[in-house]
């Protein structure tokens, strides 16, 4: 009879996420041998560039050979140099706060004051990183706040996780809507020939739900922490951080004070590059690295000590950085082998045949099957739109609808998907394995999509937006 020792090693071990990559690189490369080239010819619409839904034709077949597969990943660290290269910065930056412990001394101690009150607590922590997300910020806001989330997910009693989650779920919760977002909303609504950021009231409708639903599921998760620490998703894994220590008995000194104040007025130009609409990556990694090397001085460590400090970051992070790349590798090798505007076509003729009830919900499907492969909500946006804006007209949805469907599509992914960049990133920075991750977060999109499915209905039969088309 098998023993309980030998049960669990027969247990399904999720396999590492170099793993899953490297199969899905392998597959897709598999797949410009079988689906044939094709693409669609590109106009200019009101100023943007986008396909021409019309002019979908096959080409000769451009398979991605397997030595081109293995060049696909240097080419895609190349495309996302700048968000690697600031993940590093970032982390350098923030390796050099934390050990200043000005953090635990002020932001830990208030927040280890109201663990027993994490209903309110994690719904008004969330509330900032939901409104960055409304107005579509997230690739520079994830990386940056995500060690901020972390040291108030460990001061409730929570793991890396509820931190993590606090800060992304946050984010998704605005942006998978985005009342104001540019790179998806406005895109899409200009595309689709709409007022921009016409529909709005349904959207934020849509955020308070998807805000107040992440908000009791993570105090939910952190709840059975706080009884029992066994239980978190991350609990076998050795390269996660545990806490950051005892924040309760960190005194709160003249010089910790000092930094605080520095962390906060970096936030502080963060938010307003965000209002002012200059907020990018590279201006948050240029902040964060002024402000650590400041906040280094004033705490009275050496240059050597700023030095290492910095070093010591870089390495925490170097995993989950390449990650970024390798993920991206996987767009690479679609596009070099000309087979995502077939695949585009062929889930759209799917779709277009679907009764009329169940079309704009076949859209969203197909915008996540779309979002696997084109990760940027923008570029999803002209290449998706184009094709479900006609379609709508044709099956008697709503353009609102249409744009509902895709957002829902591109949004919540975001936060699942591992070749994402802006999951990856967040990863990066919490050191949280995007297996581990997956445990958690899975049941979030699962319930979300759902939710989305019932608003695409709702908008659907009551003509979300028929005024305007």
């Amino acid at each position: 009879m098998e023993t309980k020792t030998e049960l669990k090693k027969k247990k399904f071990e999720m396999p590492h996420v170099y793993v899953i990559l490297g199969t899905l690189l392998v597959i897709v490369t598999i797949l410009t041998y079988i689906i044939p080239a094709g693409t669609y010819d590109f106009i200019e619409v009101n100023g943007k560039n986008v396909i021409d839904v019309n002019t979908f034709h096959y080409i000769d077949q451009t398979p991605v050979s397997p030595w081109g597969m293995i060049m696909a990943i240097p080419q895609a660290c190349v495309n996302s140099a700048m968000l690697i290269m600031c993940s590093f910065i970032i982390s350098g930056a923030i390796n050099i706060i934390n050990k200043t412990e000005a953090l635990d001394a002020t932001i830990g101690r208030f927040a280890h004051a109201v663990r027993n009150k994490a209903a309110l607590a994690v719904p008004m922590v969330m509330l900032p990183f939901v409104v960055l997300g409304m107005v579509g910020i997230t690739e520079p806001a994830n990386v940056a706040f995500i060690p901020l989330g972390m040291m108030i997910g460990f001061a409730l009693g929570g793991d890396a996780i509820v931190g993590t989650a606090i800060v992304l779920f946050g984010l998704s919760a605005g942006f998978t809507m985005a009342p104001f977002g540019t790179s998806t909303t406005a895109n899409a609504q200009t595309i689709a020939g709409i007022p921009i950021y016409s529909g709005w009231e349904l959207r934020t409708v849509a955020v308070i739900i998807f805000w107040v639903v992440n908000a009791v599921l993570i105090t939910r998760y952190l709840k059975r922490l706080q009884k029992d620490p066994n239980q978190s998703c991350c609990i076998d894994d050795p390269h996660v951080y545990k806490s950051y220590g005892k924040v309760e008995g960190v005194e709160l000194t003249s010089r910790r004070a000092i930094v605080a104040a520095i962390f906060a007025i970096m936030f502080g130009i963060i938010i307003w590059s965000v209002v002012k609409g200059i907020c990018s990556i590279q201006l948050v990694a240029s902040v964060f690295l002024v402000g650590s090397l400041v906040s280094g001085v004033i705490y009275g460590f050496s240059p050597n000590t700023i030095s290492e400090l910095l070093a010591e970051g870089f390495a925490q992070i170097a995993f989950g950085a390449l990650m970024i790349g390798f993920a991206a590798s996987i767009s690479v090798v679609m596009t070099n082998g000309n087979i995502i505007h077939t695949c585009v076509h062929a889930a759209a003729a799917v779709v277009g045949s679907l009764p009329p009830a169940f079309t704009a919900i076949g859209m969203n499907i197909l915008n996540i099957f779309v979002n696997f492969f084109i990760i940027s909500g923008s570029g999803q946006a002209f290449v998706v739109m184009p094709i479900m804006s006609p379609l709508a007209q044709v099956v008697g949805v709503t353009q609102q609808t249409a744009i509902l469907s895709y957002q829902l599509g591109d949004g919540l992914t975001n936060f699942l998907y591992p070749q994402s960049g802006v999951l990856m990133a967040a990863l990066s920075v919490s050191r949280v394995s995007w297996s581990d991750w997956v445990k958690f977060a899975g049941k979030f999109i699962a319930i979300q999509t759902v939710i989305g499915w019932a608003l695409i209905v709702v908008a659907t039969l009551t003509g979300y937006g028929a005024a305007l088309g």
